[in-house]
């Protein structure tokens, strides 16, 4: 069951029982503003509590564009690491700040750029960026092909074995390309072709003592 209720043009408020939960209570809150022509805000607010789980996730964002060719997002979100079944069962949460830049000077191309903090509740923390860049080859109204390249880059402080992947780097580079084939008014194909590359290198083990003094500080079992 859910109830909506419209504050005004731009604003929106969802409270809703989740069927599958009956004690868990999801609340989404949107606004939206124009505050110049060229630049238009965006904020939303998730929270979902569930009855027995102290935890409450949240979602943040910020989207404002300065220009017909660029824009910046921008996001604060906290939730739970569901990575594995060992994340979910040690409890572990994440809160993350990133921002994503785009950036189209003409119809053919077309820049991203996403950067990424996270910070996890047993201590760790993780920095990535993502670099993408595209051009339109052929724009025909029944084929569209796109080539373009991507970079990554993730790092965390260390990896603690508690059911996340947490490389102390990882690496890859794409070539990547994008079809489209219309097979009628109301049916197409897409396609995506990835040639990539990518490298990894772990944490170096840390000695017995180091680990459990670790495992001492913060409140668990070594």
């Amino acid at each position: 069951m859910a109830v909506y209720a419209y504050l005004d043009s731009s604003a929106l408020v969802k409270l809703a029982v989740r069927e599958d939960e009956p004690a868990a209570l999801e609340s989404d809150v949107v606004h939206r503003e124009a505050l110049f022509t060229s630049i238009v805000a965006e904020t939303e607010l998730r929270t979902l509590v569930i009855d027995g789980d102290g935890l409450t996730p949240w979602r943040l964002g910020l989207d404002q564009r300065f220009s017909d060719s660029f824009r910046i997002d921008l996001l604060a979100d906290h939730d739970r690491l569901a990575a594995s079944p060992r994340s979910v069962s040690l409890g572990l949460d994440r809160t993350g700040i990133a921002g994503h830049a785009q950036w189209t000077p003409d119809f053919n191309w077309t820049g991203d750029l996403w950067l990424r903090r996270n910070h996890y509740s047993d201590s760790n923390a993780s920095v990535g960026w993502d670099a993408a860049l595209r051009r339109a080859v052929v724009r025909k109204p029944g084929f569209m092909l796109d080539l373009g390249a991507i970079a990554q880059h993730l790092s965390f402080d260390e990896n603690p074995g508690h059911g996340y992947y947490a490389p102390d780097s990882y690496r890859r580079y794409a070539l990547t390309v994008f079809s489209y084939v219309g097979l009628g008014e109301n049916a197409g194909s897409l396609a995506r072709v990835c040639r990539q590359h990518a490298t990894a290198r772990r944490h170096r083990p840390q000695p017995l003592v180091q680990h459990r003094l670790r495992a001492l500080a913060r409140g668990q079992r070594a």
